[in-house]
């Protein structure tokens, strides 16, 4: 599931500003729009071409 970061989060020391799209496990996912650091996010492939967010 893809996901867009609404908060900065760190992952094992590495830290991922707000705006960032992760593409994580169902639950990890979940987890984080649960806990409101994300939101879902549309998957990549389905963006239009030459779009730039």
């Amino acid at each position: 599931m893809r996901v867009k970061l609404l908060q900065p989060h760190t992952h094992r020391g590495r830290e991922y500003p707000v705006g960032t799209e992760l593409d994580l496990r169902q639950d990890r996912a979940e987890w984080l729009i649960a806990i409101k650091k994300a939101q879902a996010a549309q998957p990549a492939a389905d963006k239009p071409a030459g779009k730039k967010e």
